[in-house]
C-alpha cells in the first residue's frame, strides 16, 4: 500500500515517455503496414493519417507494466479481461488494415464479452436501479454481454474527430482509477493509471491538427476494457463497502453515457428515415457540434465539459432523487442537448439545399 502511489506515478510516466518515443517510429512505417486512414464521406480530415495511436498506447502501457512489480498480479487477477482486450485490439488493428466485415467484428466482441461474463465479471444485481436488485443468471449474462458489446462499439463510433476519443478515455480511466483505489482494486488501478499516461502521450500527437489517429485497434481495446472494468467495480461494491454501490453505478453510467446514447440516437434517426442503422452519415454528436461552426478543439472540449457536467449533475441529484431518477434525468438532459443540435443540423442542411436551388435558378 505504501508503494502504490509511487508505483502508479512511475508506471504512468514510463508509459507516457514510451508512447512519445514509439509514435514517431510507428508513423514512419504506417504506410508500409497499410495503416493509413484515407479521406472519405464520413471523414473530417483532408489527407491520409496514420492509424497507429492504439498500437502506441498498448505497446507503451504493456512495456511500462512489465517493469512494474504488479504486472504478475494483474495477469493472475484479470486474465480473461486482459486477454479479451488484447484480442479486440488485434482484431481492430487488422480491421484498420483490411476492413473486416462488421458482423465478424461483432461476433468476436460478443465472444470476448461472454468470456468475461463467464469469468465472473458480470452484473449480478441492478443495485436498486428501477427498484431491481438481484437478477437471474441468464439476465446477468445477457445484460453484461449487451453492455460490454454496446459500449465497445459505441466508443469505436465516437472516435470521429481529433482528440475526442483519447480525451474521453483519459477522463473515464481517471474516474475508474479513483474508484479502483476506493474499492481496493489496486492492481486494476495501476493498469488504468498506466493507460492514462500512454494516452497523454498519444494525445500530444492527436490534438488538432492530428498527426495520428487512434484507429479501431485502440478504440475497441479501450471501449472493451472500460466497460468490463466498470462492471467489475460495480460488482466489487458487494464485498467492499468503502463507497455506496449507487455512486459507483452512477459514475460508471455517467462516463459511458455519451458514446452509448449518441450511438442509439443515431441508429434511431437513421431508421426513422428508412435507412439502415449502420449506413454511414454525419449525425454523431461531434458532427453536430462541427455544424455549429466549431473547430475540432472546441468540439472535443465541449464534449469533455458535457460529460463532466452530466457526471456532476448526476452526483448532486443522487443525494435527493435516488439512483433511478438521477440516471433518467441525466439521460433526458443529454437527449435534449442532442435534439437541439440535431435540429440545427436539419436547418443547416435545408439552408444548403435552398441556396443550391437559388444558384441554379
Amino acid at each position: 500500500m505504501n508503494q502504490l502511489i509511487p508505483e502508479c506515478i512511475i508506471s504512468a510516466t514510463t508509459a507516457l515517455l514510451l508512447c512519445l518515443m514509439i509514435v514517431p517510429v510507428l508513423m514512419r512505417f504506417s504506410a508500409r503496414l497499410g495503416l493509413m486512414d484515407k479521406p472519405g464521406f464520413r471523414k473530417v480530415h483532408a489527407s491520409a493519417v496514420p492509424v497507429v495511436g492504439g498500437i502506441a498506447i498498448v505497446l507503451a502501457s504493456g512495456m511500462a507494466l512489465m517493469l512494474s512489480s504488479i504486472s504478475l498480479e494483474l495477469v493472475k487477477q484479470y486474465p480473461v479481461l486482459l486477454g479479451g482486450s488484447l484480442l479486440l485490439f488485434i482484431i481492430g488493428v487488422w480491421d484498420d488494415r483490411k476492413h473486416l466485415s462488421p458482423m465478424y467484428r461483432l461476433m468476436i466482441q460478443i465472444l470476448c464479452a461472454t468470456a468475461v461474463a463467464a469469468n465472473g465479471i458480470r452484473l449480478s444485481s441492478m443495485h436498486g436501479l428501477l427498484g431491481i436488485n438481484e437478477i437471474p443468471v441468464f439476465v446477468q449474462y445477457f445484460l453484461t454481454i449487451v453492455i460490454i458489446t454496446g459500449v465497445t462499439n459505441a466508443f469505436n463510433l465516437i472516435d470521429g474527430i481529433d482528440g475526442l476519443a483519447g480525451g474521453l478515455a483519459f477522463i473515464n480511466l481517471t474516474i475508474l482509477g479513483i474508484l479502483s483505489f476506493m474499492l481496493k482494486q489496486y492492481a486494476l488501478m495501476v493498469l488504468l493509471v498506466t493507460l492514462t499516461g500512454a494516452i497523454t502521450g498519444f494525445l500530444k500527437n492527436n490534438i488538432h491538427p492530428a498527426k495520428i489517429f487512434m484507429g479501431d485497434g485502440g478504440s475497441l481495446f479501450l471501449g472493451f476494457l472500460m466497460s468490463s472494468a466498470g462492471i467489475l467495480l460495480i460488482e466489487t461494491t458487494k464485498t467492499i463497502h468503502t463507497i455506496d454501490a449507487s455512486y459507483v453505478v452512477l459514475l460508471v453510467a455517467s462516463i459511458l453515457l455519451i458514446p452509448v446514447f449518441d450511438s442509439l440516437r443515431v441508429y434511431i434517426w437513421r431508421m426513422q428515415r428508412g435507412n439502415s442503422p449502420f449506413k454511414a452519415d454525419k449525425t454523431h454528436l461531434h458532427h453536430l457540434f462541427l455544424t455549429l461552426g466549431l473547430n475540432h478543439k472546441k468540439t472535443a472540449s465541449f464534449i469533455y465539459v458535457l460529460e463532466l457536467t452530466i457526471l456532476i449533475i448526476g452526483i448532486l441529484l443522487l443525494r435527493w432523487a435516488g439512483i433511478s431518477a438521477s440516471i433518467m434525468i441525466i439521460v433526458i438532459l443529454f437527449l435534449f442537448i442532442s435534439q437541439l443540435l440535431q435540429l440545427n443540423y436539419s436547418v443547416d442542411k435545408w439552408n444548403k439545399v435552398i441556396r443550391k436551388m437559388e444558384k441554379s435558378d
